[in-house]
């Protein structure tokens, strides 16, 4: 089983840049910022593998020190690289890479929009496997006005790059911001053809789960959804009606300790229910990979082989890709089934 997962295709739909910076990768970064703006000053005591048995500070650390180092373009450019590599060799064959733009003193957001941009192209180029989209990121936790700015840039970009930019993510601490301080930005982005990868449910806040809920429409997707429950009808019975797809990162909630262990996750209210597709979330961070987290949900949730190439087909389905693309993808893994000693 262990070859077959690491073998079959494929599809990253959550998973956020900085966060997936690997250990090799923060170190090229660090030997970047030491190069260009001679800067020495990065702990290197922060350069490690974070595991099961290190603290939850010990992995915002690692959270600071990559936000700390993509300050530039080049840094961008290099990180986003690295990201694109380590995914294309695990096999994924198709890859939404989100992230908030920033302004640094090196950089504007719209060099740094840019810079993710030009990157991807250059990739697409190198790796031919992939296919690579990117997902602008609107933090809830920065208020109105900023995404107000944020959304002007990300429309005159997905303009420019309709074949790129193919959604917008909802992301950020939810007990510093909420939707309310938001929605009309999503209200715009919704009337312009945006789709949605919203973060929901990630802690129990019962009107801001039912006010994300009733916003979304089909074609949008769930981040997490780790309070969507049973045992509350309401929040239950909208997110049932609308069948909403969910992207689940295992390793992430319960590093986070949004759940205590594996055999806990929520995923086992969804799979085989309800669409489902599983993500790594900051892998970088985490020191998962998607193989991995395919080969967690084998050996704690007993999916056969057949049922993981099913979750690959359902993330190719409500994927931002456009059809056309998601019959290549679907060609592709139709190709490896058919090859494949399924159960």
């Amino acid at each position: 089983m262990d070859e077959f997962v690491k073998n079959m295709p494929k599809i990253e739909l959550h998973a956020h840049l900085n966060g997936s910076l690997s250990n090799s990768t923060l170190c090229k970064l660090i030997e970047l910022k030491k190069k260009n703006q001679g800067s020495a000053e990065e702990n290197m005591a922060f350069y490690h593998t974070f595991d099961a048995d290190e603290s939850l500070e010990k992995c915002f650390e690692k959270f600071k020190l990559a936000h700390d180092l993509v300050n530039s373009k080049e840094a961008v450019k290099l990180a986003l690289c690295c990201v694109i590599d380590e995914f294309s060799k695990e096999n994924v064959i198709y890859l939404e890479i989100r992230s908030a733009p920033r302004s640094t003193a090196f950089m504007s957001k719209e060099e740094y929009l840019q810079a993710v941009i030009d990157q991807i192209i250059l990739c697409q180029e190198s790796h031919p496997t992939i296919m690579v989209k990117y997902i602008p990121s609107i933090n809830i936790s920065y208020g109105t006005k900023e995404a107000e700015e944020n959304y002007k840039l990300f429309y005159e970009f997905r303009n420019k790059y309709p074949d790129l930019i193919c959604g917008m993510d909802l992301s950020g601490d939810p007990i510093k911001g909420k939707f309310s301080d938001v929605k009309k930005v999503f209200d715009q982005a919704r009337a312009d053809g945006f789709r949605f990868a919203i973060h929901c449910a990630e802690s129990l806040d019962e009107n801001e789960i039912l006010e994300k809920l009733e916003f979304m429409a089909s074609g949008d997707r769930i981040g997490h959804g780790t309070f969507i429950e049973e045992s509350n009808t309401e929040i239950w019975n909208l997110f049932t009606s609308k069948h909403l797809p969910i992207e689940l990162c295992l390793t992430s909630n319960v590093l986070c300790q949004s759940v205590k262990k594996y055999e806990d996750h929520h995923i086992s209210r969804f799979i085989r229910k309800y669409p489902v597709m599983i993500c790594t979330d900051d892998y970088g961070v985490f020191s998962t990979s998607l193989t991995r987290e395919l080969k967690i949900c084998v050996d704690v949730f007993g999916l056969t082989k057949s049922e993981l190439i099913d979750l690959t087909v359902t993330a190719n389905k409500y994927s931002f890709a456009r059809p056309e693309e998601r019959q290549l993808i679907s060609d592709k893994i139709e190709a490896f089934k058919a090859e494949a000693v399924l159960d």
